[in-house]
């Protein structure tokens, strides 16, 4: 059984997921399954990617359009039922770097909800993703670090408010705790709702 699923869902971007299983496949830390969906694309994604398939790749083609949060729940489920003790959540349109799942694992707390830096692919030295923050008043998010060049300041782990779903490992056992998901939400802010009910749940975010 692999210890980590890394769950990806296309849609019509099939030009960029292959550049992201490429990079899964130079991976440091090997014991991962990829599962990756195509949520009813309307191009040749289908056929693109059933052709740039690494042999670790589970690929769950969907006959209808879920959304974001439902897709990615079908691939969730599918970690979980292959036995997968964590479930990371990956857009397509990332590259990782070789060592990122190792350093990933070994940084994240017990019991914790994690996510790595996160860059722009041009310029490769401004960061998108530092953590963040989220007011819970309002819902509203804040990517801390947002377009400033790389650096030491940004390379010390932290606990945050907010998680964006870009890159998310989830532990087995938060996931159960939790649930999955808010498929209410077509697109957009189920990273939001989920952050929230980690908070409720006492889980901590870290960086």
């Amino acid at each position: 059984m692999p210890t980590v699923g890394i769950v990806i869902s296309n849609y019509n971007g099939w030009q960029d997921t292959v550049q992201c299983l490429q990079s899964l496949q130079k991976q440091t830390f090997t014991d991962f399954e990829i599962i990756l969906l195509d949520d009813a694309s309307t191009n040749d994604s289908v056929a693109q990617l059933g052709a740039h398939l690494p042999q670790n790749t589970v690929f769950l083609p969907q006959s209808q359009n879920l959304g974001f949060a439902a897709a990615n729940n079908v691939g969730i489920r599918r970690a979980l039922a292959d036995g997968c003790d964590w479930v990371l959540l990956l857009n397509n349109d990332t590259v990782a770097a070789p060592d990122f799942l190792q350093n990933l694992l070994a940084n994240t707390p017990a019991g914790a909800v994690s996510c790595p830096k996160m860059l722009f692919l041009d310029p490769p030295d401004e960061i998108w993703f530092a953590g963040g923050a989220l007011d819970r008043a309002t819902g509203k998010v804040k990517h801390l670090g947002g377009h400033q060049k790389d650096g030491p300041a940004f390379s010390q782990p932290k606990q945050v408010s907010f998680i964006t779903f870009c890159c998310v490992l989830l532990p087995r056992a938060v996931i159960e705790r939790v649930g999955f998901l808010d498929e209410t939400l077509f697109m957009y802010c189920e990273d939001v709702d989920y952050c929230l009910r980690l908070a409720d749940a006492g889980v901590p975010l870290w960086f």
